[in-house]
């Protein structure tokens, strides 16, 4: 899938801009890291159902936005970007998918190629290039799988693109 972000990888963080983006996500609010295998695995399988459904039509790589800090209790959505927006909410299951819009903005960005475990890791280069740039972080946290993690996949083959918001 492609990344939000096209001109990707970048292992070093660079500035981008954020394009406007329609998208399909799950809402989870007051939730934590401990909760995230659980919360990704199911959503996932209910968003891709209804994708091989036709339901919505995903045009890139799977998304996860994180609204505070991930080492606290934080907000999350889990979903795609879609050619167009949906008519509003939908069932799946234990899940309601909603249509959001993603706003334009600044943001810091850097691929991580690697397993989910070096992710720590990465956003503090990238907060810490950042911030050594002078740039205010909004509190917002963007992550998107290019590479869709399956079943046996080598863990040193995950790309994951990094974005960080900025004002």
């Amino acid at each position: 899938m492609s990344s939000l972000i096209p001109e990707y990888p970048h292992e070093t963080p660079v500035q981008v801009s954020i394009p406007e983006l329609n998208l399909v996500v799950v809402r989870h609010e007051k939730t934590t890291l401990d909760a995230l295998p659980a919360l990704f695995d199911g959503t996932f399988s209910a968003l891709g159902a209804a994708a091989e459904k036709g339901t919505f039509i995903p045009v890139g790589a799977a998304l996860a936005i994180y609204n505070g800090s991930p080492f606290e209790v934080f907000d999350l959505e889990i979903g795609f970007p879609v050619a167009e927006p949906i008519d509003g909410p939908l069932e799946l299951g234990d899940y309601v998918a909603v249509p959001v819009t993603l706003e334009p903005g600044t943001a810091w960005a850097a691929s991580h190629v690697g397993s989910y475990e070096g992710l720590p890791e990465a956003w503090a280069g990238l907060a810490k290039a950042a911030l050594d740039a002078g740039a205010q972080p909004t509190g917002r946290t963007i992550e998107a799988y290019v590479t869709e993690p399956f079943p046996g996949i080598d863990p040193s083959r995950l790309r994951t693109d990094l974005i960080l918001p900025v004002v």
